[in-house]
């Protein structure tokens, strides 16, 4: 029987757009074992419409995987345990993609390190941003160079904890990115470079309110805004509680980060406010581990 436990991304970081990443205490969960023929089981978010046959992206992955290892796919009876809702820019597909890359792994014996799992889970999700957190945890920049993605990881500041606000409507990426203009001003491209340049360094040193300090964007958010009714209420209050605020992937969650001492007073603002109508808050921390894989011999 194999075992992979995936976490949850929130990308895009205020300016760092497509580039910036990181990984939380919310997970997707599966268990699998050979089988005669291919069949999916799913359990919560996802299980009224994730597809339970080959199409499955579990599945598709895990097939992409095992042809790039030189193996023939075996056939996987494969059960799903969803706690990450779909098309909320929480990194749903992403965690599908590498935990069928990481199941491809065990099943054929294939040792692959980390780098190499990026390549693969960058070339099926087209961008590394949500992939890298997945699979290394912790805070990811990332770049493609050709086929290849290049990161470099760190961890979050302690200083800092994250609130995740989801709403009960959903957001396609397709969407979310049909609302991006074909080219922006110079001095947008240079306000979110500087900024996504502050946050790098301020995760490497630790200094969680500087990093609050460099959240604002210009390149993406201005033009989803309009498309998730609630975030410019999150924004002020965010900024009324010393928390910083932004968009997580493509939206239409709204990501908190918090100092300790603050998450609290922003959390209840937000049960307060009349946003609680149409989202729920969740407390999270920060996953440093990353993705994992586990083969159990049963007898």
């Amino acid at each position: 029987m194999y075992i992979v436990r995936v976490p949850a991304t929130s990308a895009n970081m205020g300016p760092g757009f497509d580039a910036l990443g990181m990984a939380v205490t919310l997970y997707n969960e599966l268990t699998a074992v050979r089988a005669d023929a291919v069949s999916v089981e799913i359990e919560g978010q996802g299980a009224a419409s994730l597809p339970r046959d080959e199409h499955n992206l579990v599945y598709q992955s895990y097939v992409f995987a095992m042809e790039r290892f030189g193996h023939v796919p075996v056939p996987l009876f494969i059960k799903q345990t969803n706690h990450i809702p779909s098309a909320r820019g929480l990194g749903s597909s992403s965690t599908a993609i590498v935990a069928g890359i990481l199941l491809a792994c065990a099943v054929s014996g294939t040792a692959v390190d980390r780098a190499a799992c990026l390549d693969m889970a960058a070339t099926l999700e087209g961008h590394p941003d949500n992939v890298a957190p997945a699979i290394y945890g912790g805070f990811t920049c990332s770049v493609m160079e050709g086929n290849k993605a290049l990161c470099c990881r760190l961890e979050m500041p302690a200083s800092l904890l994250p609130l995740a606000f989801i709403p009960d409507f959903e957001l396609k990426t397709s969407q979310a990115r049909a609302a991006l203009p074909d080219s922006v001003p110079r001095r947008d491209a240079v306000f979110n470079l500087s900024r996504a340049a502050i946050i790098t360094a301020a995760v490497a040193k630790g200094e969680g309110e500087l990093l609050l300090r460099a959240l604002e964007d210009k390149l993406h958010q201005p033009y989803r805004a309009p498309l998730v009714p609630g975030f410019e209420a999150f924004t002020a209050l965010g900024k009324a509680n010393g928390c910083g605020i932004y968009l997580s992937g493509a939206g239409p969650t709204v990501m908190a980060l918090c100092p300790r001492e603050k998450r609290e007073a922003l959390l209840n603002a937000f049960l307060s406010s009349e946003l609680t109508a149409h989202w729920q808050a969740l407390p999270l921390s920060f996953d440093n581990c990353g993705a994992q894989v586990e083969t159990i011999d049963e007898p």
